[in-house]
């Protein structure tokens, strides 16, 4: 008997609308999750955190119906409900999930993506008027204005995660009809969004849970833990280790739960790789008049030693700059001056930006970065090729050693060097894409949101990975988050306006300072719109 008091309408449940008692899975001798615990309330935003391979991904596996557990048991809306599920029961339990990759047809309407359902249960005939009518109800739902005969391919990255969220909530307007709560697992669906835009999806998501809908929320981002969540569970070593009043915790708190008590402690300078070049020249790198689609007179002076962090809000065009400066972007025009040899921008392509020095670790890094299908062998030993060629020959067990010291180095965790990249997890994948480029040291380091998706430890060692090219090279990276421009740059520069409105330094460098001055520079009335550069 259903035994749970509240409906949809009610908000928090008194008994749990999800339970998960004691869950185990191995692969082998690989423990995967270890007599793993978790509940969910209706009315509840649950964080879930832990280190790529703590066993989150198996846990969310289990409830989807996608791996079978060794032991354990599941309750939902006060029914025990036998393990392990099917796909269709998980489903049909109102079970709903969105993945980090979002799972949305690009060349489909709006509508033919939140919809795609009906279609996998035998309609043959569609009435599309209907269909378009019921997609416009479902985004109304949630106060979403975005066109449902708009291709998917065309919105932006919060329209397509919203349009994913939807998509997952379609089903829910039965579970409604029903007094029905429904559970959304959300696996970091916040990735790939500018911050600003990072409290628009929240906003969305409160109205689910006020409609007593709980929502477990897979992230790294402690900060949108801290904020949105009611509880976090940390997963450490197959375990949930605990689960913590979001009201009474602290950031280093759940780092400590998730990573251990001794993490930093592991902390030492990376060493520096062989340089095959033998450059030993103190790089520098001066921008003159950049303009592009939203920059217009953007300048800045950068050497080796120094990191400079860019950032602003949505549409403020600091990101275009790495694009520039790679030679990515059609609308770039401008002066890069690279160790005393001027560039004129609109002639500039990834090529010879590459062949001149450039690194660019791109937002996107399995689109942009790295080639999904490759093996890490392929991937890091492609722009050092030539270095393994002896008389015409290319020598492999040369580049598998080259491979191998570059996993050891910076810590990727896998199988070998022949392991396909897009097997690995996020920060594994965003090592890989690094250790491609700081092999080669480069004349210019820039970074796109370089600790985006990945875990708290992975972070810290891109981090250290990236301080250590510094002394070596200048290094841009461009950021929406503002604990990690705090932490890792030397000084940030806030763009508005198309150009440099404030650079900060030294005792400024705070996450809560750059947010402040960020908000309140663009638009602020009698603001000059005359640049500068950042020094």
């Amino acid at each position: 008997m259903n035994t749970q008091s509240t409906t949809p309408e009610s908000g928090r449940t008194e008994e749990p609308l999800l339970q998960l008692s004691n869950v185990s899975k191995s692969y082998g001798s690989t423990r995967a999750l270890s007599d793993a615990t978790l509940s969910l309330n209706g009315g509840e935003i649950h964080g879930l955190l832990g280190q790529n391979g703590s066993g989150k991904s198996t846990l969310i596996k289990v409830l989807a119906g996608v791996v079978t557990p060794d032991s354990g048991s599941l309750r939902l809306r006060g029914e025990d409900i036998p393990l392990p599920l099917t796909t269709s029961e998980s489903d049909r339990l109102g079970l709903r999930f969105v993945h980090q990759n979002l799972g949305l047809v690009d060349s489909l309407s709006v509508g033919e993506n939140l919809l795609i359902h009906r279609f996998a249960s035998g309609h043959r005939h569609i009435n599309w008027g209907s269909l378009f009518a019921e997609a416009r109800s479902a985004l109304d739902l949630y106060g979403l204005n975005i066109d449902p005969r708009a291709t998917v391919g065309s919105l932006t990255s919060l329209e397509r995660a919203q349009v994913a969220i939807a998509r997952a909530l379609a089903p829910m307007r039965d579970d409604r009809a029903e007094r029905r709560s429904a559970i959304l697992v959300l696996d970091e669906p916040t990735v790939y969004l500018p911050k600003k835009e990072v409290g628009v999806l929240f906003d969305m998501l409160d109205r689910v849970i006020d409609d007593g809908h709980g929502v477990l929320l897979v992230t790294h981002r402690l900060s949108e833990l801290l904020e949105h969540t009611s509880r976090v569970s940390i997963l450490r070593d197959a375990r949930i280790r605990d689960t913590v009043e979001t009201s009474t915790t602290t950031e280093n708190t759940l780092v400590e739960l998730a990573v251990g008590s001794g993490w930093r402690d592991s902390d030492s300078t990376v060493p520096a790789p062989a340089n095959p070049d033998g450059d030993t020249l103190e790089h520098s790198v001066a921008v003159q008049d950049l303009h592009t689609q939203h920059l217009s007179g953007f300048g800045m002076r950068l050497r080796a030693g120094q990191i400079l962090g860019l950032t602003g809000l949505a549409e403020s065009g600091y990101e275009e700059v790495l694009y520039a400066l790679f030679g990515a972007s059609d609308k770039a025009r401008g002066v890069l001056e690279l160790d005393g040899t001027r560039v004129q921008l609109d002639k500039l392509n990834p090529a010879a930006a590459i062949a001149a020095g450039i690194a660019l670790v791109p937002v996107n890094r399995l689109a942009q970065g790295v080639a999904g299908s490759a093996s890490i062998e392929e991937s890091v030993t492609l722009p050092v090729l030539n270095h393994y060629f002896r008389k015409g020959r290319l020598r492999l067990a040369e580049a598998t050693a080259g491979s191998t010291d570059a996993i050891k180095r910076y810590g990727i965790v896998a199988t070998g060097p022949a392991a396909r990249v897009d097997t690995l997890s996020g920060g594994n994948q965003q090592k890989v894409l690094i250790a491609k480029w700081l092999q080669k040291q480069p004349s210019l380091l820039l970074l796109h949101e370089p600790s985006q998706g990945v875990d708290v430890r992975a972070r810290h060692d891109i981090w250290r990975y990236v301080r250590e090219a510094a002394a070596g090279c200048p290094v841009l990276v461009a950021s929406s988050d503002y604990d990690e421009l705090a932490e890792l740059c030397t000084e940030v520069a806030i763009v508005a306006d198309g150009i440099v409105l404030k650079t900060l330094t030294g005792d400024q460098l705070s996450a809560d300072v750059i947010a402040a001055e960020t908000l309140k520079l663009p638009g602020r009335p009698g603001m000059s719109s005359e640049g500068g550069e950042a020094a």
